[in-house]
């Protein structure tokens, strides 16, 4: 949802195709652990939220704290987010052996890498993209 509503406002594309622009950025650690200090993030399992409270306002106000940024990093920063917050919360209920990953995501390389990097041990593999393939 983040990264795709970035890349939206920026390039005006509907998704990063196989993570290009992600790829050419850098994750921002301090970008990072600032979103990572939101206190949803915080709230024990089991949970769930999607663009009610992930949203562009949601980034606006941390991107506010920052000058500068290159969009690029900013979308590789994202990219990160959302892999550290999933592997945290797979390696929190004990772990897998197999995580399928679907939606958008699963054709997302930049993510399916980082999360195959964060759950070693950990098969990460995708239901397939379904129509996310076809856009």
């Amino acid at each position: 949802m983040l990264m795709d509503a970035w890349i939206w406002r920026q390039c005006g594309k509907p998704y990063d195709k196989d993570a290009q622009w992600a790829s050419e950025g850098k994750v921002l650690l301090p970008l990072l652990q600032n979103m990572l200090s939101d206190p949803w993030f915080a709230l024990p399992a089991p949970k769930s939220t999607g663009r009610e409270y992930f949203n562009y306002g949601w980034l606006e106000r941390h991107l506010a704290r920052f000058q500068g940024l290159r969009p690029q990093d900013v979308q590789a920063t994202l990219a990160e987010l959302t892999a550290v917050t999933i592997a945290e919360q797979v390696l929190l209920s004990g772990g897998c052996e197999r995580l399928l990953v679907c939606g958008g995501g699963a054709c997302n390389p930049l993510l399916m890498a980082r999360l195959a990097a964060l759950l070693p041990g950990t098969e990460v593999s995708t239901t397939g993209c379904g129509w996310y393939q076809r856009r």
